[in-house]
């Protein structure tokens, strides 16, 4: 199996809202609570399920601090990939990291509510 390509990125808005596509940071507990929860087209997906659907996706959290410097998740999103380009795809495009998000509810499918 070859090795996936770095897709790594983390944007920080002015507004302390960090979109990130680092998968340690991801909440898999607070994901499976929203899809198998929320979703109609996935009410009562097992855990195992949907942690499998997200690694292998391209995904992506949007976090803004939390308690004592730790980062709350409040949004998820995932690109639905098979990473089948070639032995060597591609990197993302450097002009990714001058990328600008909209303001809220740029997270509103998966939003918690404060």
């Amino acid at each position: 199996m070859s090795q996936l390509p770095d897709t790594t990125l983390e944007v920080t808005r002015a507004d302390g809202y960090v979109l990130s596509s680092d998968v340690s940071r991801l909440d898999y507990e607070r994901i499976h609570a929203w899809i198998s929860g929320d979703c109609y087209w996935a009410i009562g997906r097992g855990y195992d399920v949907v942690r499998g659907s997200v690694e292998n996706s391209l995904a992506f959290g949007v976090y803004v601090p939390g308690d004592e410097g730790a980062w709350e998740q409040i949004a998820f999103a995932r690109v639905v990939t098979d990473y089948c380009l070639s032995p060597s795809p591609p990197k993302p495009s450097p002009s990714l990291s001058s990328l600008t998000l909209p303001p809220p509810p740029f997270f509103s499918l998966f939003h918690s509510p404060a």
